[in-house]
């Protein structure tokens, strides 16, 4: 029998190797994150997360989210009087 291999076909565009960037779009974010898009956009809209801070708009419009940025405001122990 012959040494014939069948290879899995990946889907276009879809890469096996991981790229860690620092910025990622609403949808991106919300599948790594777990966030649901309109949840990230509530944040953003309520200003809980600040422009600049935890978002970034890209030349082309969109909203993108910096990993870092969220990371410490994960991570910070925001003080809320009640």
């Amino acid at each position: 029998m012959g040494g014939r291999r069948h290879r899995t076909r990946k889907p276009a565009g879809r890469r096996s190797d991981t790229v860690n960037l620092r910025h990622l779009t609403i949808l991106a974010f919300s599948v790594q994150s777990g966030y649901t898009e309109d949840a990230i956009r509530s944040k953003i809209k309520r200003g809980e997360w600040l422009e600049g801070a935890v978002w970034i708009k890209a030349p082309d419009g969109r909203i993108l989210i910096d990993i870092e940025g969220f990371e410490l405001w994960a991570t910070s122990r925001q003080d809320k009087a009640a």
